[in-house]
C-alpha cells in the first residue's frame, strides 16, 4: 500500500467511533487511488501496479517502477500526473 498509516488512522478512528475521522481517511484514501487511473496512455497492470511503484518511488520507499517485461514503466508526464496526486494527498 501506498500510505499504510491512513489505515492506521482510519482504524484508530474507528476503535474511537469517530465516524467522521473514517469517512475522512476513506475519502483520502479514495482520492490517493487516483494514481491507477491517472495515466495517459497506460491501462491494466502497467495503470495499475505502474502507479503503485511510481507512487513509492516517488515517495522513496523503492528505488525504481520499472515494471516486468514486456510492460512498460511510468515515465514523463505520466509520473507528474502520479506526483500531483500524491500532492493533492498531502503525501509529498
Amino acid at each position: 500500500n501506498v500510505d499504510p498509516d491512513a489505515y492506521v488512522r482510519q482504524w484508530d478512528a474507528f476503535q474511537r467511533g469517530d465516524w467522521n475521522g473514517v469517512r475522512a481517511e476513506q475519502d483520502r484514501l479514495a482520492r490517493l487511488m487516483h494514481i491507477v487511473t491517472v495515466t495517459s496512455g497506460v491501462s491494466g497492470f502497467g495503470a495499475g501496479i505502474g502507479g503503485f511503484k511510481t507512487a513509492l518511488q516517488l515517495l522513496n520507499v523503492i528505488r525504481t517502477n520499472q515494471m516486468p517485461l514486456p510492460v512498460a514503466r511510468i515515465e514523463g508526464d505520466n509520473v507528474e500526473a502520479v506526483r500531483s496526486v500524491l500532492e493533492s494527498v498531502k503525501l509529498l
